[in-house]
């Protein structure tokens, strides 16, 4: 077993030029370059305000038609996005639920339910399916599972969900400790029956204690669960956290790798180094498999005194038993080491490319984590017409799809996205923040094979996150509430404006969604066409 570090360092700003993906069946090999001290950095582009600051709650900037019930948006709760306001029926509960989406937006959820008054912190976990028109078509109790609460991190029983790679099945891992012990399930779940097809425990006997020791297991860690691209392997971390009443609580961390075939959960192997020995524990910010043998994570290492901190992304190789680590600089940023442009990533499942992109000073950064290799280039100004923008004939034809992940559980409570990826992964789409606070220097759109900007578009609020949908017909921003593009004050609420992803024009812009709370878009994972075959008979 093999790992490779990657540090981003807090320094100079610079640009990566990033590896372009390996073609199939070849190898990409890494060669660091780096860029002169002289690069030209990337222009900021004149704003373009709206011409009046109390906007109706719905502005059409286009004939064109835009879906906008395609829209997954999450505030208190995942939902489609309605005209005018977030009004469709809540879908999921952000932070704990299981949400998948077909290609006709209809909807499976693996929601959590309480078990009844009376039962303290019983809950079910029901399968749930909803037509595309919002409308329930059936809820089934999958499982009922003691000592869940999500209110409490150190509740008896953690868990997390993931879907399968064809969205066909669910994983749940359960961690579980009582007075005397600990264990590690995993559950597979299929999403057409709703039924538990098969379950394993990890925690082998000899990490079980006999019942005359004493175990002084204060928590346990809530599990860490991912699924190899081809389906075959799952990766689950854990551990606990004992005090015996000698003044250091002590924290143990397990990893395991459970072969699946079918429906069929195999052979279990420990892969304790995945789960990390550092002193004290390592925050980790986005964990994935990039190939069927390889897992990268993003993690911040702190000092024992907790004055300093690193962030590494580390890359380990699965087929082996020994365990190397080198490191890699990425590049530098100047922004805040714990802001976003070094804990976020975007993760290219197909090229095995990780990008992060600094919004404050437009710095895209990118490490290739089959290789280790990374690049970096600074985009040309001759990227640029006149107008700022490129005729749609200038891009590249579509290619196969990808697959895009941000590296977090699928059920992890959303997050603002200031990057964005094409489903085929050719370009990066970004926003870039302006010079005064809560501005935008616009949407910068990015070869992602290059690194290269290859397009610029104004923006029409301050935007702080975006999204693809529809195949990436679309782009959808999310305006902050009460702020013009340029920082200023407007009188309008949260807003989402709808952008041709083409082109770059601006087509619908909502003025005030009616949240209640902040808004950002949900990562909703794919379901597999015949998990929901039945709900294409609708009455």
């Amino acid at each position: 077993m093999a790992i490779v570090v990657v540090v981003l360092v807090v320094g100079a700003v610079v640009l990566a030029r990033l590896s372009p993906p390996p073609e199939a069946g070849q190898v990409a090999v890494a060669s660091p370059t780096i860029a002169p001290a002289h690069d030209t950095p990337l222009p900021t582009p004149a704003q373009v305000e709206p011409t009046a600051t109390a906007l109706p709650p719905e502005v059409w900037f286009s004939a064109l038609e835009t879906p906008v019930d395609d829209v997954l948006v999450s505030s208190d709760a995942i939902r489609w996005l309605r005209s005018e306001r977030v009004r469709g029926p809540a879908l999921a509960t952000p932070g704990q639920d299981l949400l998948l989406v077909d290609v006709r937006g209809d909807t499976v959820c693996l929601c959590w339910g309480a078990a009844g008054t009376e039962s303290g912190d019983r809950r079910t976990l029901d399968l749930v399916r909803a037509w595309g028109d919002h409308s329930h078509l059936t809820r089934t109790t999958v499982m009922v599972v003691d000592g869940v609460d999500f209110s409490r991190p150190e509740a008896p029983t953690q868990v997390d969900l993931e879907p399968s790679p064809d969205g066909r099945l669910a994983f749940l891992a359960r961690a579980v400790r009582s007075a005397t012990a600990w264990q590690v399930s995993l559950d597979v779940i299929d999403l057409a029956s709703g039924a538990v097809v098969d379950s394993k425990d990890l925690v082998p006997g000899d990490l079980l204690p006999e019942a005359a020791v004493p175990t002084g297991i204060a928590s346990v860690r809530a599990p860490t669960l991912r699924i190899a691209p081809d389906g075959r392997s799952v990766l689950i971390m854990s551990g606990v956290r004992r005090d015996l009443g000698l003044g250091v609580p002590t924290d143990e961390r397990h990893a395991w790798i459970v072969q699946f075939q079918g429906a069929k959960l195999g052979r279990v192997t420990p892969v304790d180094d995945i789960a990390g020995s550092s002193d004290p524990p390592a925050s980790c910010s986005w964990v994935a498999f990039v190939r069927p043998t390889i897992v990268a994570d993003g993690c911040r290492y702190h000092s024992l005194d907790g004055s300093t901190t690193d962030f590494e992304i580390r890359r380990y190789e699965l087929t082996g038993g020994s365990v190397t680590a080198a490191p890699v600089y990425l590049s530098s940023t100047s922004n805040d080491p714990s802001g976003p442009g070094a804990d976020q990533a975007l993760i290219d499942i197909g090229s095995g490319i990780a990008y992060a992109w600094d919004p404050a000073n437009r710095v895209l950064l990118a490490a290739n984590l089959v290789t280790g290799g990374w690049r970096r280039v600074s985009p040309p100004l001759a990227a640029f017409g006149d107008s700022g923008q490129l005729f749609p004939d200038a891009r590249t034809s579509p290619g196969p799809v990808t697959t895009w992940t941000d590296g977090r559980a699928a059920t992890a409570a959303p997050i603002p996205r200031t990057l964005a990826g094409s489903p085929d992964g050719r370009l990066l789409y970004a926003v870039g923040m302006g010079s005064s606070p809560d501005s935008t220097s616009g949407l910068w759109l990015f070869d992602a094979r290059t690194g290269e900007v290859v397009d610029r578009w104004s923006a029409l609020a301050s935007y702080e996150s975006i999204a693809l949908f529809q195949d990436g017909r679309w782009l959808a921003a999310i305006g902050r509430p009460g702020v013009t593009a340029s920082g200023g004050p407007a009188d309008w609420g949260t807003s989402v404006t709808i952008h041709d992803a083409l082109t770059g024009r601006p087509i619908l812009r909502i003025g005030d969604i009616g949240a209640g709370g902040p808004v950002t878009f949900p990562f909703a994972g794919p379901l597999a066409a015949a998990v929901t075959a039945p709900l294409a008979a609708k009455p």
